[in-house]
């Protein structure tokens, strides 16, 4: 577990992270307390992987030699939640927003993974491709 003096809000990337994202819709009224709760658990897990890896990108950490630790991170920090979006349980009349959510995290996930494919540094700021993505994503629960 990783500790941290400066607030999330003060780090230049956050604005930009999938995991300001999940904490925004995960604090949205309009979703049912267990899907928040499952992104609020998410979301902490993704801060933590995108907080090591830009130390990683800083220098303040040791550089990793695995190309895809980026994305292995992600798909890490996302995995309970993804099993979670396609649970047949939770298939009612949120589905939609399930099935948007999931869609939506699968492909910020493809962007990671090229960015690793192509060993080009996921940057939060300034990937294009990734801040357009997040901001669809951030517009799921919009009508």
């Amino acid at each position: 577990m990783f500790f941290y003096t400066v607030p999330a809000s003060a780090m230049p990337w956050y604005q930009y992270s999938l995991s300001f994202a999940l904490y925004q819709i995960a604090h949205s009224s309009i979703i049912s307390q267990v899907l928040s709760s499952a992104l609020k658990d998410t979301s902490g897990h993704v801060f933590t992987h995108e907080s090591y890896f830009n130390q990683v990108y800083i220098g303040a950490r040791s550089p990793r030699h695995d190309p895809t630790f980026v994305y292995d991170g992600y798909l890490t920090a996302l995995g309970n939640l993804l099993n979670f979006l396609t649970q047949p349980g939770y298939m009612h009349q949120d589905a939609h927003v399930y099935m948007e959510i999931d869609g939506h995290l699968r492909n910020l996930l493809l962007i990671a993974h090229s960015r690793c494919a192509s060993r080009v540094p996921l940057d939060l700021i300034n990937d294009r491709e990734w801040n357009l993505f997040l901001a669809d994503f951030m517009q799921v629960l919009k009508p």
